[in-house]
C-alpha cells in the first residue's frame, strides 16, 4: 500500500476498517511507527458504542469514529484530526464501500443459475479484506493526488488572498492618510480664512488713522511754509526800504 506523505497528512496516524456490526476487516497504514492494534482500540472503549466523529484517548493517541454507509473508519491520530485528514479519511471511507459494492455485484452474476444455494460459500470479512485493500490502492492514490491538488490550489488561493487583503490595507491606509492631510488643510484654510477676517476688520481703522496723521503733517508743514513767505516777504520789503535810506544819504 502506498501511504499518504507525513507533510500532506501529518497527524493521521493509521487506519482501522470495521463493517457494520463492529468486526474488524483490515486497515491502512499512513504512519509506520504508529504501535496502535485494532485491539488496544477495542480495550480502550470496551462496550461503548461510538457516534460518527466520537474521539477516544488511547495512551498519547486519539482515535475518531467515522460512520459510513456500509462500514466504519476508526483514525488513528496525534492530535486532534483537521479538516484535511478528515476530508481524506472520509474520501478512503467512500472509496472502500464503492470497491466492495463493485465486488459483490460481481461474483452475483457469475453464480450458475443451476447451482444449489448450498453450493456457493460466502467469503467472510477476513477473507474478503486483503483483497479489497489491494485494490484500493489505485484509488487511494487518485484520492491524494486530488487532495494534494486542492490543498495546493487553496494555497494559491490563500496567497492571493492575502496579497489582496495586504494592498486593501494599503489603500485604506492611504485613504486614511489622504483624509487625515485634507482635515488638516480644512483646519488650516479656516484659520487662515480668520485670520484674514480679522486682519480686514483692522485695516479701514488704521488706514484712517494713518490718513489723519497725513492731514495733519501737511496742515502743520503748510502753516510752517506759509509762515516762512511771510517772514521771507517783510525780510524783502525791510532791505528795499534800507536801500532807499543809504541811497538817500
Amino acid at each position: 500500500m502506498v501511504t499518504p506523505q507525513k507533510k500532506n497528512v501529518a497527524t493521521l496516524q493509521k487506519l482501522f476498517i470495521i463493517d457494520d456490526q463492529g468486526a474488524y476487516t483490515g486497515e491502512y497504514t499512513v504512519d509506520d511507527e504508529c504501535v496502535i492494534e485494532f485491539d488496544d482500540f477495542v480495550k480502550a472503549v470496551g462496550n461503548m458504542a461510538m457516534e460518527d466523529s466520537q474521539t477516544v484517548f488511547i495512551g498519547e493517541y486519539k482515535a475518531t469514529m467515522l460512520h459510513g454507509a456500509q462500514l466504519s473508519l476508526i483514525a488513528i491520530s496525534r492530535g486532534p484530526l483537521g479538516s484535511q485528514e478528515l476530508t481524506w479519511a472520509k474520501a478512503t471511507l467512500t472509496a472502500v464501500e464503492a470497491s466492495l459494492a463493485q465486488q459483490h455485484e460481481g461474483p452475483a452474476e457469475e453464480v450458475d443459475a443451476g447451482a444449489a444455494p448450498s453450493d456457493s460459500k460466502e467469503a467472510s470479512p477476513e477473507e474478503d479484506s486483503g483483497i479489497n485493500l489491494d485494490e484500493l490502492q489505485e484509488k487511494l492514490q487518485k484520492v491524494e493526488s486530488q487532495l494534494i491538488q486542492e490543498r495546493k490550489s487553496n494555497t494559491e488561493k490563500s496567497v492571493e488572498l492575502q496579497a489582496k487583503e495586504d494592498k486593501l490595507r494599503e489603500m485604506e491606509a492611504a485613504v486614511s492618510a489622504a483624509k487625515e492631510r485634507e482635515e488638516r488643510l480644512q483646519r488650516d484654510l479656516e484659520t487662515l480664512k480668520a485670520d484674514m477676517d480679522s486682519a480686514k476688520a483692522k485695516i479701514p481703522e488704521d488706514f484712517v488713522q494713518a490718513q489723519k496723521d497725513m492731514e495733519t503733517r501737511v496742515k502743520i508743514v503748510q502753516k510752517k511754509a506759509f509762515e516762512l513767505l511771510e517772514r521771507e516777504e517783510k525780510l524783502r520789503k525791510r532791505e528795499q526800504e534800507l536801500s532807499k535810506v543809504v541811497a538817500s544819504e
